[in-house]
């Protein structure tokens, strides 16, 4: 739960400390609200601010939200207009869906290897295409597949990408 009034956060309670960064309230009291709203999002919350203003509720939706280190964190959020300490505010409710983001991402990168799978042609057209989905879930520059040898123990590599190092 976070206050906000004239466009300045004036509460932030436990749980928005930790998703925001924050190791106390004092850290984000007193910031713009815009600060810690992802650029991405900027115009939707100026919307949503602007709806408010006229004393209406917003529902629920995804937004991103800047950590006090600069790192971006996936919010549900809903801002409803009320009066803190005889003044008009803002009480927004929201909740970290990071973990939700990541596995849906994760899902549709498996569905999408799956889909591929299905219809490959040739093994290193698809080994590429696998690289490829999962370069979008993190860091894969340097990326192999590998069979091993139970018998010798050595390793065959069957896809090979390295920015540094030639193929073993």
């Amino acid at each position: 739960i976070a206050i906000h009034q004239e466009g300045k956060v004036v509460f932030v309670n436990p749980s928005a400390c930790r998703t925001m960064g924050a190791s106390n309230p004092e850290d984000l009291i007193g910031l713009p609200v815009l600060e810690l709203v992802h650029p991405d999002f900027h115009g939707i919350v100026r919307k949503r601010l602007e709806v408010l203003q006229r004393g209406e509720g917003v529902p629920f939706i995804e937004e991103k939200m800047l950590r006090l280190d600069g790192t971006s964190v996936d919010v549900e959020g809903q801002a409803m207009p009320f009066t803190y300490e005889d003044q008009p505010a803002v009480q927004v409710v929201m909740r970290d869906i990071s973990a939700r983001k990541r596995a849906e991402k994760l899902q549709r990168a498996l569905y999408r290897i799956a889909e591929i799978s299905a219809s490959v042609q040739d093994m290193p057209g698809f080994y590429a295409s696998v690289h490829q989905i999962v370069s979008e879930l993190m860091n894969a520059r340097n990326f192999y597949l590998a069979l091993e040898d139970e018998a010798g123990g050595g390793l065959t590599f069957q896809y090979f990408v390295d920015e540094v190092d030639p193929e073993p």
